[in-house]
């Protein structure tokens, strides 16, 4: 929310900053979560809802007129999904 409501009053500086640090808080539970143990995922719900907030990103940036930035998001997302 914190995000948008910084694009909205056209603080999109602000709103980069924030984003990519929350983008790389979100990397590192994905990089932890998809790690492989025992023949299955550490936390499958976890890494799910990990790229959950990769979307809801992208969705943000697609919302506000962002696209070239939530296509960054969409290039992460295939990297892991492919």
């Amino acid at each position: 929310d914190a995000i948008e409501l910084y694009m909205k009053l056209g603080e999109n500086e602000k709103a980069d900053e924030l984003a990519e640090r929350f983008l790389q808080e979100t990397m590192n539970s994905i990089r932890l979560f998809s790690k492989v143990h025992k023949n299955a995922y550490i936390s499958y719900d976890d890494l799910y809802q990990s790229l959950t907030y990769l979307v809801a990103l992208q969705d943000i940036f697609n919302r506000n007129g962002r696209e070239e930035k939530a296509e960054e998001g969409g290039e992460i997302l295939n990297d892991h999904i492919s």
